[in-house]
């Protein structure tokens, strides 16, 4: 039987595979023995699953939009190195592995991954296999859209942190998503004894309560849908288990927002909650859900049951050892929804709208008809007045920063936005990315040519460095996106 371990990386997104740079441990793998090699392995391994399989993908990116190029989602090959892909998250799975010191020798890893953004802080101690510091401010900012901050306090209460995190924000969105369908129910057996008689007699009962007795009432059985089923159960028992460990956060993400909120407040008065224990809900839920109306309760349900993994429940399915498990985000896709939502909104006299589509060569001939699409297209009346994109990667930054690093790096994202720009005829187009520099000043409004008098425009936001502590890194973080809005505000809006 072959040698089985364990095996933990610590990662940032886009960021180059090297050995030095690799934080990892394991109880029983050399921390120096091939460790570049394994996670590129890793990786490949899981680009190659999802490249075969759309419902993996799926199940485990959450919420993306984006056509997501499967053949190098984890991993790509640029300039001689590989670099992490752009997402976050945690994830697991197995492989088998040849030592590169012993060619004769395979291995079983059981990998775990977790891949923060690279504006975000986290410090390993490989040492004694544990995290010393996790502040992942800004991954946090995006999955709330700015409206929370993490409390550091409760972030570096174990390992699991990561996983904990990311449950508690897909938890929140999960139910949000469900409001409108309402609270799930299922058919339950009751019984009654009086006169308000419905459903059918219960005549040994009935014999044995009310026949000897002159009370009018008559004993009877009947069957209706309620609210109180071991589904519900487990959504107020995962609530209390967040609440439990993570309070501040808790209170930040889901107390204070009043729908979600009201949603736990009124199912946890509809159910005795406390009728059942944490094991015997783990037990009573382990069968997906089934009714098609209610299916879209299956990804709540899988969800709280990895939140009470501690109290009887593995944090992966042990029972699908053939399956990727874990919660991954596509960075981009939380970038561009985050501008959406917090900095370019509608002012009066513009309509923004996302994702808003048009045909490059709008004739008859499927042939030649090709779909463009920006991410953001900003209206006029009722005429397009520009285009935005939303872009993540590093190579803006630089492109703009550094003599070294040219324009050529950045073409194809440069040459799209002129083509959207031609395309929906409007005269201004540009791109709004994140840095994470202090004192950072640059041009922001650049002519296209001598030729083309349409201006191109290379929008900013500063990211503040994740040495400060959380207050004071959410208040300069506000300060920076008002700035944002203002050099929008300055640029597009002015009349």
């Amino acid at each position: 039987m072959g040698t089985s371990i364990d095996i933990h990386f610590f990662c940032k997104e886009n960021s180059i595979i090297d050995k030095k740079k690799i934080d990892m441990y394991s109880d029983e793998l050399e921390y120096d023995l091939d460790c570049d090699l394994i996670l590129i392995a890793f990786l490949k391994h899981l680009d190659d699953r999802l490249s075969k399989d759309d419902d993996e993908i799926n199940n485990l990116i959450i919420g993306h939009r984006s056509k997501i190029n499967k053949k190098d989602f984890f991993i790509r090959y640029y300039n001689g190195n590989y670099y992490i892909g752009n997402f976050v998250g945690i994830i697991k799975d197995t492989i088998n592995y040849q030592l590169i010191s012993d060619k004769k020798k395979n291995i079983t890893l059981n990998v775990t991954l977790e891949v923060i953004t690279r504006f975000d802080d986290r410090k390993i101690d490989v040492k004694n296999k544990k995290q010393k510091i996790f502040k992942p401010y800004f991954l946090c900012s995006l999955l709330q859209c700015g409206d929370v901050y993490p409390n550091n306090d409760e972030l570096n209460s174990s390992d699991d942190t990561m996983f904990d995190f990311l449950l508690l924000q897909i938890y929140k969105k999960e139910i949000k998503d469900l409001l409108k369908m309402g609270y799930y129910q299922t058919y339950q057996n009751f019984q009654g004894n009086d006169s308000r008689f419905h459903g059918i007699i219960d005549i040994p009962r009935h014999i044995k309560e009310n026949v000897f007795v002159n009370n009018g009432k008559i004993a009877y059985k009947f069957r209706e849908k309620s609210c109180d089923n071991y589904i519900n159960h487990l959504i107020i028992a995962g609530y209390r288990y967040l609440k439990k460990r993570y309070f501040q956060m808790t209170i930040n993400s889901i107390d204070n927002d009043y729908d979600v909120k009201n949603y736990l407040y009124t199912l946890d008065n509809m159910i005795n909650s406390s009728a059942h224990s944490i094991k015997e809900l783990i037990s009573k839920n382990i069968n997906p859900i089934s009714h098609p109306y209610y299916y879209p309760y299956e990804k709540l349900r899988k969800i709280c049951l990895k939140i009470l993994r501690n109290e009887g429940a593995s944090i992966f399915n042990a029972d699908k050892e053939d399956k990727i498990d874990g919660i991954l985000y596509y960075v981009p896709d939380l970038w561009e929804q985050f501008i959406e939502n917090k900095v370019i909104l509608n002012r009066e006299g513009y309509n923004v709208s996302n994702q808003s589509s048009i045909d490059i060569f709008d004739n008859n001939d499927d042939d030649w008809r090709q779909e463009t699409r920006p991410d953001f297209v900003i209206e006029k009346g009722n005429e397009p007045y520009a285009v935005l994109d939303a872009k993540f990667v590093e190579n803006w930054y630089e492109s703009l920063t550094n003599s070294k690093s040219p324009l050529s790096n950045v073409f194809n994202d440069f040459d799209k936005c002129i083509r959207d720009m031609r395309v929906w005829n409007v005269k201004i187009g540009g791109v709004i990315f994140p840095i994470n520099i202090r004192n950072y000043e640059n041009s922001i409004k650049h002519k296209i040519s001598k030729y083309c008098n349409d201006n191109f425009y290379t929008f900013y936001l500063n990211v503040p460095s994740n040495r400060k502590e959380s207050n004071n890194w959410n208040e300069e973080f506000k300060q920076n996106i008002e700035e944002l809005q203002k050099n929008i505000d300055c640029y597009l809006f002015t009349k």
